[in-house]
């Protein structure tokens, strides 16, 4: 099992050092709290488990080593990306497509275009492009 040995912040990204040498690099904007964390506030975390995971006191926010390794965004930034789901709904009937048409055109399953519009799901950077 690894273990998370230095927290840093470096271009809008948040930097989670581990003991084998890695670094895993997240968006800082995946984490809202820590976004709009001050300086001071970001510096004031503390190891949680000897490592498995992180905690900033001041402004209440945890991460874990297991979270950070899969890419699971907080929940919060979850919530402001499902705001866009009603756009992704009103692009698809604007062109007058049903959700099978629509994934067809942009080249991905039905399914997935089900969950964007529920919110339950953000499309990848790819699928934005098409």
């Amino acid at each position: 099992m690894n273990y998370i040995q230095n927290i840093t912040f470096k271009n809008e990204r948040l930097e989670v050092h581990l003991l084998d040498g890695r670094v895993v690099s997240v968006p800082l904007s995946w984490y809202p709290r820590l976004e709009n964390a001050t300086s001071k506030q970001r510096t004031n975390w503390n190891l949680l488990g000897n490592g498995a995971g992180v905690h900033w006191e001041d402004i209440d926010e945890d991460l874990s080593l297991e979270g950070l390794l899969e890419g699971i965004p907080s929940p919060e930034w979850s919530k402001q990306q499902s705001l866009k789901a009603k756009d992704i709904q009103e692009i698809r009937t604007s062109l007058g497509f049903n959700q099978q048409k629509f994934a067809q055109l942009i080249g991905v399953r039905q399914a997935s275009v089900s969950d964007w519009e529920k919110g339950k799901r953000i499309p990848s950077h790819l699928a934005k492009e098409r």
